[in-house]
């Protein structure tokens, strides 16, 4: 079985839509670095660590870049203004 970062189990991920990738290239970096880390399984602290923030603001980080995410797809833009 493949182990990954902390001996957490690494599963292959299908490659991202076009619609996903053009949107996901829209948004501020630390906004998809937040997405990517929590959708691979990394807890809080690695998240605050990757990003350069306190552990508390992760989970606000990651609802925000989800949020902004959503709202790219619905309107079909590419471009999502930093926060």
């Amino acid at each position: 079985m493949p182990q990954g970062h902390g001996g957490r189990l690494l599963v292959a991920m299908s490659p991202p839509s076009v619609a996903i990738r053009d949107r996901l290239g829209g948004m501020p970096e630390h906004h998809v670095a937040a997405l990517r880390a929590a959708l691979c399984g990394f807890d809080d602290p690695e998240i605050a660590a990757l990003l350069g923030i306190p552990p508390e603001s992760v989970r606000t980080a990651v609802r925000l870049a989800a949020a902004k995410l959503v709202a790219a797809l619905a309107d079909g833009t590419k471009y999502v203004p930093p926060c």
